[in-house]
């Protein structure tokens, strides 16, 4: 063994060790390995992707995802976010529970960022589990990160363990009070929705205050928490776009969601599915598809002994089969474009018979990101939220 240093001949980096001096021409940004082994060859790699857009909406159940990994596209600021087994499965688990000591000025608080700094108007929910105690956070509109960021800039969202809650616009308190029903080691869901001046805070997909403010126009969605164990899981973002004019009427088709009223659904326990602002109509079958000939989905008055309201969800929550005709929820020919008719065909395990389920939520978005949703004809597309109080097994 024998003793290496770098050194600098003139303009020129250089290899000193005990019995001579070698110099190297390096590239400019270049990255170099030294090593007094042989036989070393340069590496090679595929095309570098080109850049893309982040990919609105977006969702993730972190099941994906080997344990104290990293969840794809957040990015830590402060704290530690890594997966982490349950009994419910994986999740992301900030796992920091007491501040540290920082190299630079201190943060109060855990947060990641994910998205763009030029997102102006989405939503951002998730289910969090508070383990013992602490606080969890839904954020948007966040413009800095790094050193001293943490809640400087943005709108944030943060329901603590007693259930007392604070909607800030940076530093700045817009509204704040508490929820009877939130206590520690129990799942509920946060969201926040961002239309304009137009802030809005939810707890379990109910409203629990709103608020308008123009200090912060774009930026980063946020998940935060205290320095405490906080679990989140079902993430997802969607943007807010102007309403598909699908029309009015009783039929059932997939859009954009955009918190249309007509996107709203409750599961109940008898098996229907219910619009939530309009409880008497029920999801049902009408007729046929003109473009398909499959049964078509509608609206009708709910009315639990027909077998065409009678709705069964898989245990992964991708399916919705109806009992009256034993077919599945379907989105006809395939369709990703707005206003696509919904109706009923063969389950198939097809992209376009998939639907998320976010169970604390029960927020359901079909494969590419669309919700259900009640417009005219064929031909409409929309954004569905549903409350799940059971899934059941097919």
């Amino acid at each position: 063994a024998y003793e290496i240093s770098a050194c600098l001949v003139g303009s020129e980096m250089c290899i000193r060790d005990r019995r001579r001096v070698r110099a190297i021409e390096l590239d400019l940004d270049s990255l170099v390995t030294i090593t007094t082994t042989q036989g070393q060859k340069k590496g090679s790699h595929g095309p570098i992707p080109a850049p893309q857009p982040f990919p609105l909406p977006y969702q993730d159940n972190f099941e994906s995802y080997a344990l104290e990994q990293e969840a794809k596209y957040f990015s830590d600021q402060t704290g530690s976010w890594t997966i982490y087994q349950t009994s419910r499965g994986r999740v992301m688990r900030q796992s920091v529970p007491l501040q540290p000591i920082e190299w630079c000025s201190q943060s109060p608080s855990p947060i990641t960022f994910i998205g763009s700094h030029s997102f102006r108007d989405y939503s951002v929910s998730f289910d969090t589990f508070i383990e013992t105690k602490g606080s969890s956070t839904v954020g948007g509109r966040a413009t800095s990160g790094g050193c001293g960021n943490n809640y400087q800039s943005g709108y944030f969202f943060t329901v603590s363990d007693n259930g007392s809650w604070t909607l800030f616009a940076g530093t700045k308190v817009l509204k704040s009070g508490t929820h009877p029903n939130i206590r520690p080691a129990m799942v509920f869901n946060i969201k926040i929705v961002l239309n304009g001046t137009d802030i809005s805070a939810y707890i379990n997909q109910q409203l629990v205050t709103e608020a308008t403010d123009s200090q912060y126009g774009s930026g980063w969605a946020a998940v935060g928490s205290s320095y405490d164990y906080v679990q989140f899981d079902n993430f997802v973002m969607t943007p807010i776009v102007k309403p598909d004019n699908c029309g009015s009427g009783i039929n059932v088709d997939v859009a954009n969601c955009n918190l249309n009223r007509e996107q709203t659904w409750t599961v109940n326990a008898d098996g229907t599915i219910s619009l939530k602002t309009r409880p008497s109509l029920c999801l049902s079958v009408s007729g046929k598809d003109p473009n398909s000939g499959g049964p078509n989905v509608v609206v009708q008055t709910c009315d639990a002994r027909s077998a065409a309201q009678q709705w069964v969800l898989s245990n992964t929550g991708s399916t919705i089969y109806n009992k009256g005709y034993k077919q599945c929820l379907d989105i006809t020919n395939q369709s990703t474009a707005s206003c696509a008719n919904v109706e009923l065909w063969d389950c198939d395990g097809g992209s376009n018979q998939s639907w998320y389920v976010q169970t604390g939520s029960g927020d359901i978005l079909a494969a590419d990101g669309k919700c259900l949703d009640v417009g005219s004809g064929p031909n409409s597309v929309s954004y569905t939220h549903l409350t799940l109080p059971t899934i059941y097994s097919v």
